[in-house]
């Protein structure tokens, strides 16, 4: 099973290698995907890396994408769709590594999430900029930033300092929604 420094070491050492499509943020990425597996027990089918309910496309069952696997997984799952959740079946990407899983990653980041890519060296930023595809539902950014709290003494040296130094750089960027903004200052301030 991975554990959260794993995660976070391999984005860094890929950060470093430039071996994404866009930076990432370590400590997003990590929090989030937390979020999405509830502590990687609970990823999309049995031996899967799918970390964060990436749905299957055409362009990875056709191999347009260079490192596709071309294999997916159909799941039940919950969703956030017009205002109210829903169950369904969907389909999931199956990835057959860590590594993959983030090339993937960084690639829907850099295609979709503008305001995620442009702050992957602000953790608040990179969530805030979550909402989308991914951030379906209206409390994301509210749960992924307990993860974050929740993970960073165990991942960042001087932590509280670091989160709010952040928290101020994000206020700064002004890319925080109001909720975010309140919830963020509440708890870290």
């Amino acid at each position: 099973m991975l554990t959260t420094r794993e995660v976070y070491d391999t984005i860094n050492q890929m950060n470093k290698e430039g071996a994404l499509a866009c930076a990432l943020s370590s400590l997003g990425v990590t929090a989030q995907t937390w979020h999405e597996t509830g502590g990687y027990r609970h990823t999309c089918g049995q031996d899967n890396t799918n970390l964060a309910g990436i749905k299957c496309s055409d362009n990875w069952l056709d191999g347009r994408i260079p490192w596709s696997t071309r294999r997916c997984i159909t799941l039940k799952t919950q969703e956030f769709y017009n205002g109210k959740f829903g169950d369904y079946k969907l389909g999931f990407r199956w990835y057959d590594s860590l590594e993959t899983y983030l090339k993937d990653h960084a690639r829907l980041i850099n295609l979709y999430y503008p305001v995620s890519r442009a702050n992957a060296d602000c953790v608040w930023g990179y969530v805030a900029g979550l909402y989308g595809k991914w951030a379906t539902g209206p409390n994301y950014d509210r749960s992924v930033s307990k993860m974050v709290i929740q993970l960073a003494p165990e991942l960042l040296d001087d932590w509280q300092d670091r989160l709010r130094n952040a928290f101020k750089e994000a206020v700064r960027r002004n890319v925080l929604t109001p909720s975010m903004k309140a919830y963020l200052a509440d708890v870290l301030m």
